[in-house]
């Protein structure tokens, strides 16, 4: 009885561990904090695209020398911070929008 206990107590485990496993490549899913990287963690397919975009990038990254290399990380960087820019953006645009309505009223 016991035995069988503790298998299925190492069963439940390895059910919940294979669960909640994180499988996005580009990030790692346990410090996730922004809603898309959330959602790739939570989402299989979202996350096997992730994944596959992430080993895309790397083997063209591996391709590219000098110029061409620099380029292609600027431009990652560049939008790696847009993409924390915009939803700050938008939550100051939509404060000034309803500023402006407030104004009006």
């Amino acid at each position: 009885m016991m035995k069988r206990f503790a298998l299925l107590v190492s069963i439940a485990q390895l059910l919940a561990l294979h669960c909640s496993q994180v499988h996005a490549q580009s990030f790692n899913c346990h410090y996730a904090k922004t809603a898309d990287e959330v959602l790739i963690c939570q989402d299989h397919q979202l996350s096997a695209l992730d994944e596959r975009m992430a080993g895309i990038y790397s083997q063209v990254r591996q391709n590219l020398y000098g110029s061409q290399r620099i380029i292609l990380e600027s431009q990652q960087a560049t939008f790696s911070v847009l993409k924390f820019l915009l939803p700050l953006r938008v939550e100051t645009l939509s404060t000034q929008n309803e500023l402006a309505i407030c104004q009006r009223v």
